[in-house]
């Protein structure tokens, strides 16, 4: 049976292939035959998934059958997923353990992005448990301990899993397990076609609270996808199951991992303790690493008994002890020694004794089943009633009870019973103790501080604090910076539901606001319009022989859309220039009007007693007076 570490089925992520059964995969004709970088030639395809396509090719170099993953296209063209997929290749190429699958070379070829792998003859754990359903305790820790060997080496070298499940198993035929795909999950993260792929990082039966509440992943997310491996091993199913992946996820944030021997009985409690530790919803209540848990299952392993069986023989005529002499033996009796006499008594006894022997194995049948009956009760269904009315119903049915600690429940009132351990309906001896599981009530959680913050900043913290994805809307503020939380609500500090969704108000900015034209306007009413509209006046001026002082000459911008807290500039009419009126007594008329000329004044002169040319003895208006330029200024000359 070939096998290899391949691309992903169902889950968008790895499994091995068994490819003795079944139509062969499809993979890309073009590629039969093809060399990558002159080295790899592509035999066959060996599986097909969500994420790549699994090869056998022949390593020309070394002479020698290989597993060549080749990413599909979509992966492959994507730059953040590329540079990933080199850096944690090299990592787990550094990975020696013979419990690992190990990596021996990646690269490109023009369009491929492919890895390189030992070829694994055999089959994956998803398929012994297809075929097996639950292991017997003792198997399933001997293959955890593979497992967690195998993890164990990568979490000495920083590597972590991120996707540990069945699939990513290997069972060589040679009896040898190794762990296959690492450092893959954390590649196809850094991919922005996660969504368009399907893909989840790490599948979701297997997925740590962490990597759901935080997308967060360290070596206690493997602790805890090898502890719901263990418990499929001991059980024959994952622990959460619900109509969709979502709702599966959700269950691994909010509920506990119930112990293995509530659905499989003979399961020591010891083996529950494993995998309740393993399985702890806070990464803080786990094991390290896989070197904590590998320590703790060798020692539970240490103390369980030895496989029991039963044996049964062939009739050989005498007594054979098994080699496992803990086991039952069915064999058959040889014939007591004796004469003909003795037989011929010992048949004429025998109907007699025959119906002794019946009687009294049906007196003694029907009394032990009345014992066993009346010694046995059921578990009585007890959900959504109050630990007060549960005393008096496991009373009736004589059995104890223990109240474990409250789990919290959105749908069973505080105080009622989500559920028993044994569950309802189960046959239990009488006495026995069953354990209460009472609701607390509807998770509550504390709002934090949100104004003030990034959008991104918001969103962590309220992650953080427990509750889902907020809702976003949007406000205009003058005072808040663009992007930045200006409400929230519920109010922060104040206790909801876990399911409540927040609100978040993001600051748009300023108002946006129409800016009037204000030229032509007086600078008052000006000021007036552009303040009722969160405008600032920007006032200067100048002169203008067009514009009555007192007015806006321009404004700037003078139209257009603008934001409350814009200045708008206004240039407002001082009126025209005034120029001083020069003395002009020290002229001539000649020389007066060319002053005047000069200064922009209209010379006009009146000649006393007729003649033209003698000096200025007077002007009108006076010296020193403030005119407007083109004023006429009349002198007066006489000699």
């Amino acid at each position: 049976m070939e096998s290899a570490f391949p691309g992903a089925r169902d889950s968008g992520m790895t499994t091995l292939v068994d490819a003795v059964t079944g139509p062969p995969p499809v993979g890309d004709p073009r590629l039969l035959g093809r060399r990558l970088e002159g080295r790899y030639e592509i035999l066959r395809p060996i599986d097909r998934g969500g994420m790549a396509t699994v090869y056998l090719a022949l390593d020309h170099r070394l002479d020698r059958e290989v597993a060549v993953k080749v990413m599909h296209a979509t992966l492959a063209h994507d730059p953040a997923f590329v540079g990933r997929f080199r850096r944690e290749a090299k990592a787990a190429a550094s990975i020696r353990h013979r419990n690992v699958v190990a990596v021996t070379d990646a690269g490109e070829d023009r369009e491929l992005v492919y890895l390189v792998m030992d070829l694994v003859r055999g089959r994956t754990l998803r398929t012994l448990l297809t075929e097996r359903g639950p292991l017997p305790p003792g198997r399933a820790l001997e293959l955890t301990e593979a497992i967690l060997a195998g993890l164990a080496a990568a979490h000495a070298g920083g590597l972590v899993h991120r996707d540990v499940k069945p699939e990513n198993v290997l069972l060589g035929d040679d009896g040898t397990l190794a762990v296959a795909d690492f450092g893959l999950a954390r590649a196809v993260e850094a991919s922005s076609l996660t969504t368009h792929a399907g893909l989840l990082v790490g599948t979701v039966a297997y997925v740590s609270p962490e990597q759901v509440a935080h997308g967060t992943a360290d070596a206690r997310s493997d602790v805890y996808a090898a502890g719901i491996v263990l418990f499929e091993m001991l059980t024959g199913r994952v622990p959460y199951d619900a109509a969709t992946p979502v709702a599966v996820a959700y269950r691994h944030v909010h509920e506990r991992v119930p112990a293995p021997s509530t659905l499989v009985g003979g399961i020591p409690s010891e083996v529950d303790d494993l995998v309740l530790a393993a399985t702890a919803v806070d990464p803080a209540e786990r094991f390290a690493d896989a070197t904590g848990f590998l320590a703790a299952v060798q020692r539970v392993r240490r103390t369980l008994p030895p496989a029991r069986d039963t044996i049964v023989l062939p009739p050989t005529g005498r007594t054979v002890a098994p080699v496992d002499r803990g086991g039952t033996v069915a064999v058959r009796r040889e014939p007591p020694s004796g004469g003909p006499a003795t037989a011929r008594r010992r048949r004429r006894r025998w109907p007699w004794v025959l119906a002794v022997l019946v009687l009294l194995s049906a007196g003694a049948g029907l009394g032990g089943w009345q014992l066993a009956r009346d010694a046995r009760t059921h578990i009585p269904a007890l959900q959504d009633r109050s630990l007060s009315a549960v005393e008096d119903t496991l009373t009736a049915h004589h059995l104890t009870y223990q109240v474990a600690a409250g789990q919290h429940s959105d749908s069973v009132p505080t105080g009622e019973v989500i559920t028993t351990m044994p569950a309802p309906g189960a046959a239990v001896k009488r006495h026995a103790t069953v354990v209460i599981v009472p609701s607390s009530g509807v998770l509550m959680l504390t709002v934090p501080t949100l104004t003030g913050r990034t959008e991104a900043a918001a969103k962590a913290a309220l992650a953080s604090a427990g509750f889902p994805t907020p809702t976003i809307a949007g406000a205009y503020s003058d005072t808040v910076a663009t992007g930045t939380v200006v409400a929230a609500t519920p109010t922060a500090g104040t206790s909801v539901s876990h399911l409540t969704v927040p609100v978040l108000t993001l600051s748009l900015g300023p108002t946006p606001v129409a800016i009037p034209d204000e030229s032509g306007q007086s600078l008052a009413d000006a000021r007036q319009t552009l303040t009722s509209l969160g405008l600032k006046p920007a006032v200067s001026q100048a002169y203008s022989t067009t514009v009555p002082a007192g007015t806006v000459i321009s404004a700037s911008p003078s139209g257009g859309t603008g934001h409350h807290g814009d200045t708008v500039k206004l240039v407002v009419s001082k009126g025209p220039q005034l120029v001083a009126v020069p003395g002009l007594t020290q002229y001539d008329g000649d020389q007066a009007a060319t002053v005047l000329r000069q200064l922009g004044l209209v010379p006009k002169e009146d000649a006393l007693f007729g003649i033209h040319g003698g000096a200025v003895v007077t002007q009108s208006p006076k010296a020193g007076s403030m005119v407007p330029p083109g004023t006429t200024v009349t002198f007066y000359t006489a000699y």
